[in-house]
């Protein structure tokens, strides 16, 4: 979903794929997270209710590791105090990614731009709503763990970013999936399940319907949604499809 500069121009499969394609779906539509009635909607949902705070969501010991954190970084945790602690971390996480130099808007962007421009039909899995409300509520129930999670996450971003983004762009789906999913999985099952599987199972049902239509579609969905055990590629395979790997030319 973001990219650094030197990740430009994208290898020539994406280019392929989206010529061959009439309809092109995505996760969700991101240019609507631009409009104010959707930013004014956004800081609702964000907001902790009846006068919480991050302080009094947390045990002592991970609000600790959060105070470390944003002093390590000097970061205000002021900022982040009457969050919700999963949409805390995220904005902490692409702070991260600013450092790291990873600051583009990402593939699922650009071919959105592309097929507005081009007058292809558009699709989204999700509604914007279901998308911030799940970011919003992953940590529901067990703020320590995700909070902790991603504290750990961020410390090793620098060397993790990198390989994601080498492994993404050679298209290698046994490294993508030990270096996200697996890992994830390992970490935090119930991140994993709502974040990955229980998605990819919803969006199957969608996909299979695309088989039946006489249009091509194009669907574009973050990276760890493709690969591993739960991954749309292995739910195709498993119903008996070919998946084949469009190779990029230099």
């Amino acid at each position: 979903h973001m990219l650094r500069a030197s990740d430009w121009p994208l290898p020539t499969a994406f280019e392929f794929a989206y010529r061959q394609s009439e309809i092109v779906v995505f996760e969700t539509n991101l240019e609507g997270m631009e409009a104010a009635d959707f930013q004014m909607k956004l800081l609702e949902r964000v907001q902790l209710s009846n006068g919480l705070t991050l302080q009094s969501v947390l045990s002592p010991e991970v609000y600790q590791q959060l105070v470390h954190y944003c002093a390590s970084n000097q970061f205000p945790i002021a900022v982040l105090q009457r969050l919700e602690p999963s949409f805390a971390m995220i904005s902490l996480a692409l702070l991260e990614y600013q450092k790291l130099g990873v600051t583009q808007e990402g593939v699922d962007h650009y071919y959105l731009k592309c097929a507005h421009r081009d007058a292809k039909s558009v699709r989204f899995f999700e509604t914007l709503e279901e998308q911030i409300d799940l970011l919003c509520s992953l940590g529901d129930g067990n703020e320590d763990a995700f909070v902790s999670y991603s504290l750990d996450e961020m410390e090793s971003a620098a060397e993790a970013i990198h390989q994601i983004l080498a492994h993404w762009r050679s298209g290698s789906r046994a490294k993508l999936n030990a270096l996200i999913n697996e890992e994830m999985r390992a970490a935090s099952p119930v991140i994993y399940q709502r974040m990955l599987a229980d998605r990819n199972k919803k969006w199957m049902s969608s996909i299979l319907e695309y088989f039946n239509t006489p249009a091509v579609e194009y669907v574009l969905v973050g990276a760890a949604h493709l690969v591993g055990v739960d991954g749309l590629l292995q739910q195709l395979e498993k119903r008996g499809f070919k998946v084949t790997q469009v190779q990029s030319k230099p």
